[in-house]
């Protein structure tokens, strides 16, 4: 199996912005299939950029609002542990959130491929 990498990802060298515009984005895939919904690998066209977007239920009127917040304060939490999180697009009436694309599948698929995994999947029922 590949290892985990990123793209070469721009969160560093480029201000995104927290809300998205859909015209700007082209889906190019489908990637898998999370807990709201299908999951996209998209191409950011103006910043040349291969992202993702996971659909968000939406059911509160404040839903958006709490969302950005919580996505810009994600957006602080720099670690390579993490997968970033970028903003959010409003389409087909849903919230997607805009994450960086990142190669080797989905993590379930990473750690369950790896000697270590009972360790790690006692620790995540732990948490």
């Amino acid at each position: 199996m590949p290892s985990l990498t990123r793209s070469n990802s721009i969160h560093s060298e480029k201000q995104l912005p927290l809300l998205f515009n859909v015209k700007d984005m082209k889906i190019l895939e489908e990637v898998g299939q999370g807990a709201f919904g299908k999951i996209y690998k998209v191409h950011h066209k103006n910043f040349e950029e291969d992202l993702v977007i996971k659909g968000v239920l939406r059911n509160a009127e404040d839903c958006e609002t709490s969302l950005l917040k919580e996505v810009s304060l994600l957006q602080k939490l720099k670690h390579p542990n993490l997968l970033y999180s970028f903003g959010v697009l409003v389409m087909d009436h849903q919230l997607w959130l805009v994450t960086e694309f990142v190669c080797a599948g989905s993590l379930q698929e990473y750690l369950l491929d790896r000697p270590h995994r009972k360790r790690v999947g006692s620790m995540l029922c732990v948490t």
